[in-house]
């Protein structure tokens, strides 16, 4: 494919230069992509276990960025390398689905990457000495079986922003761009705590109320009701509950409360 990249290329190119050395001053490994395959344009282990450095970086946007055949390319996107390294986990939702999915099932964070198809979604590496392997979605073992819901773990990698795509007949399509939480620096982002034991699995059908069986079902008169340990939470976080708090959690209490 012929990718058609417009006068502003060198701005791309710079800004993408400053982005590079902004995730590397963060502590991040970054690596060059095919600017129209988002893979790797050389062999990348090396950076699995150390960050390139400063002039190595400087040496990928100065005289381009070195390929497998030995020569080089002038114009290029970056990667985030994930695992314990870089201290990050990802959650790649292709899809509306994966991005539901991951909703419901408290695996989506307030620190995402808007991408082609759907969310990235950042998580901390517990670093912990635990290694977490790639996923595939409707593939993977011990993996949730939906389409779409991939994981980049250690040994992984995700577009960065502000990476660009294109369409198959080389227009302009995308930009990779962050979404963070207002007020949140990257230190609130949080740990990466491992797909729950009970998810939900999607799937196509109707609801009705006659349908709940609550036989049984009794209220714990030993813990606070909802709305004390919603105060307490907001007390204790010296703020006011916002997206990536499980505000969907504690209105699904609440509602559960009244009931």
């Amino acid at each position: 494919m012929k990718v058609n990249m417009t006068k502003n290329t060198d701005e791309f190119m710079r800004t993408l230069h400053n982005a590079s050395l902004e995730y590397l001053d963060r502590g991040l490994a970054v690596v060059p992509l095919g600017i129209d395959t988002k893979k790797p344009l050389a062999p990348w282990k090396e950076f699995q276990t150390r960050l390139p450095t400063e002039e190595e970086v400087d040496d990928w946007f100065e005289h381009g960025a070195p390929t497998t055949k030995g020569d080089r390319v002038k114009v290029f996107n970056i990667a985030i390398v994930t695992g314990s390294l870089s201290g990050v986990l990802v959650l790649d939702c292709d899809n509306q689905s994966a991005i539901d999915f991951a909703q419901k099932n408290y695996l989506h964070s307030p620190f995402s990457v808007k991408t082609t198809r759907g969310s990235h979604y950042y998580f901390q590496h517990p670093r912990n000495g635990a290694r977490f392997k790639n996923a595939v979605g409707g593939t993977a073992r011990m993996w949730p079986d939906v389409p779409g819901l991939d994981f980049r773990g250690d040994g992984g990698y995700v577009v960065a922003p502000p990476s660009v795509s294109f369409n198959k007949d080389g227009s302009f399509k995308h930009v990779y761009s962050w979404e963070i939480g207002e007020g949140l620096d990257w230190e609130d982002c949080p740990e990466w705590k491992g797909v729950p034991e009970a998810i939900e699995v999607i799937e196509d059908g109707t609801f009705e109320f006659s349908d709940l069986k609550l036989h049984g079902v009794e209220v714990s008169l030993a813990v606070a009701d909802i709305e004390e340990q919603v105060r307490n939470k907001v007390a204790l976080l010296g703020r006011k509950l916002q997206e990536g708090d499980s505000t969907d959690m504690w209105m699904i209490k609440y509602c559960g409360q009244l009931v």
